[in-house]
């Protein structure tokens, strides 16, 4: 019996996930065969959110037998800040977007970030489809695809993606092939996820961490 509809069962999802991740490497390196194989130019862009606060509680060591140990930590509620990153498969970098979860700009929160990078400003702190075409303007900026040197981007299903006419325009006119990822895919496809955002955020909270103890404010 064919099951018509409704949830799906554990070895089915996997099956199928199993299978769009498939079709998406076949995709992929046929995008990549139209580019004659040029590694730098094929590049991933995706965002992520790092909390303006300590997110997570660090591990602390004691002496056995001790009953009670203390951290500081922080009782707020932080806001997010998404980053926009996006490298190519040669490990070169484009300047991230950095979107801060307010109204108006500040040149304050723009001191120490990478040389380069864009500054957005939004009262959730989270991507919208206007900023990431503010962002897609800057990356043909720094890659500067043409004819002769096509670039492939790919990126995931975000609605700020996929929704996007003017991304799309400007893909098109400026030598850019954009191939999405499948949903349910991203953990296992998605270079950036399973390499630099997680390093980064391990970093990034260890700083946090540091900036408590020592109550260091910049």
């Amino acid at each position: 019996m064919r099951n018509s509809g409704g949830r799906q069962g554990p070895k089915r999802a996997l099956a199928e996930q199993s299978a769009r991740r498939s079709n998406a490497q076949t995709l992929l390196q046929e995008s990549k065969a139209e580019l004659g194989g040029r590694v730098p130019h094929v590049y991933n862009v995706d965002e992520s959110g790092l909390s303006i606060v300590q997110s997570r509680c660090p591990e602390v060591v004691s002496l056995r037998g001790k009953r009670q140990v203390g951290a500081i930590t922080s009782a707020e509620r932080g806001s997010l800040i998404t980053i926009v990153m996006c490298m190519n498969a040669a490990g070169d970098f484009v300047p991230p977007m950095i979107i801060f979860p307010r109204k108006n700009a500040s040149d304050q929160l723009k001191k120490g970030a990478p040389p380069g990078s864009l500054f957005a400003f939004h009262p959730s702190g989270w991507i919208q489809t206007d900023l990431f075409t503010q962002w897609f303007d800057h990356f043909l900026e720094k890659t500067k695809p043409s004819a002769t040197n096509p670039v492939l981007l790919v990126l995931d299903g975000h609605h700020t993606h996929t929704r996007n006419l003017d991304v799309l325009i400007r893909a098109k006119e400026n030598f850019v092939t954009i191939l999405y990822l499948p949903p349910h895919t991203t953990h296992k496809l998605q270079p950036l996820d399973k390499t630099v955002i997680g390093a980064l955020k391990t970093f990034y909270h260890e700083e946090v961490r540091i900036i408590m103890r020592t109550e260091k404010r910049t």
